[in-house]
């Protein structure tokens, strides 16, 4: 119901999330496929790219310090940096 999705078709033919209710696992059945089409993963990605874009500008602005004597100094926003771009890489390799 909201677009094509190339999912296992054996979640479609047992919708079983939860031994319970069969409403919870038809809602949680939904949300997921929901966020599984292709538009919500490209938006998904764009909000990614615009994160890390935004990101990155602000510690080239603003954080981006030389360091100080013999320790180096790397602020968290750096780190954060590193990290979400590695995963980025590696999703990317992933493909």
């Amino acid at each position: 119901p909201y677009g094509i999705n190339y999912n296992d078709s054996y979640a479609v033919n047992n919708p079983k999330v939860f031994k319970g209710d069969a409403h919870i696992n038809k809602t949680i059945l939904q949300f997921i496929h929901f966020h599984q089409t292709l538009h919500m993963k490209f938006s998904y990605h764009c909000i990614q790219y615009i994160f890390i874009v935004l990101l990155f500008s602000y510690v080239m602005l603003f954080q981006f310090e030389p360091p100080i004597g013999n320790i180096p100094s790397i602020h968290w926003t750096e780190i954060l940096l590193i990290i979400l771009i590695s995963c980025m890489m590696i999703e990317e390799f992933r493909y």
